[in-house]
């Protein structure tokens, strides 16, 4: 089993333009825009003779922040930096929230190794 979480989270603290990145879900509003992210699958992609010799790894990154024309400049800076470090982007959408000033756009990342 791999654990890129670190390198995950030291990749995202280098796009600039955000103040904080979070892990999981950010505890608070205040300082945006920002990151968060988790980790949604870890499993064996290929295994031979009981060992695991490729393994799949995806991760969710959400982008938190207002307006929407800043956020989606970042989600670009934020898919060459995870490309950057063999992720494939599978998925982006804006997740609308009509009770929230907070744009939130959500990005699926996917890294085979």
């Amino acid at each position: 089993m791999l654990n890129e979480k670190p390198l995950v989270w030291s990749t995202l603290e280098t796009v600039e333009g955000f103040k904080k990145v979070f892990a999981s879900f950010p505890t608070s509003f205040t300082q945006l825009p920002c990151i968060s992210f988790y980790e949604v699958f870890n499993g064996i992609a290929s295994a031979a003779d009981d060992d695991e010799y490729l393994s799949e790894i995806v991760f969710m990154v959400d982008l938190w922040g207002n307006p929407v024309d800043e956020l989606d400049e970042l989600a670009i800076e934020v898919d060459a930096a995870m490309k950057g470090i063999g992720f494939i982007r599978e998925f982006s959408a804006d997740v609308n929230d009509a009770d929230s000033d907070v744009i939130h756009k959500t990005m699926r990342f996917k890294l085979l190794k």
